[in-house]
């Protein structure tokens, strides 16, 4: 079985519902956009909050919290990066599938 079916045609002007999934070019472009945002500004926080930790006063465990805090910072530039290819993919494929389904309302 491949993803996306290759008979499966959803309708970009409302909501599909395939497999559990929701369809729509808004929805998902705009949801994919999203969580790729977070996760970058979730890095980002990650980063600072360890550069605050590597810099503030030593304390017991402040190498344990830093490495965790870096764990972190790494897993979610990971997902941000991901999440990016993700979104370039949602864009692709509806732009593919419009064009389709414009192109079979012309003939």
């Amino acid at each position: 079985m491949r993803f996306p079916d290759p008979d499966f045609a959803p309708d970009p002007k409302k909501i599909t519902r395939h497999r559990g999934a929701l369809y729509n070019p808004w929805l998902n472009i705009t949801v994919a956009a999203l969580l790729t945002a977070a996760c970058t500004v979730g890095a980002l926080w990650a980063v600072g909050a360890h550069n605050a930790v590597k810099a503030g006063a030593p304390y017991p465990d402040q190498a344990l919290d830093a490495t965790g805090i870096l764990i972190g910072a790494i897993a979610l530039g990971i997902a941000a990066v991901g999440l990016a290819g993700a979104t370039v993919f949602a864009c692709v494929w509806w732009s593919r599938r419009i064009r389709l389904e414009r192109e079979a309302c012309h003939e």
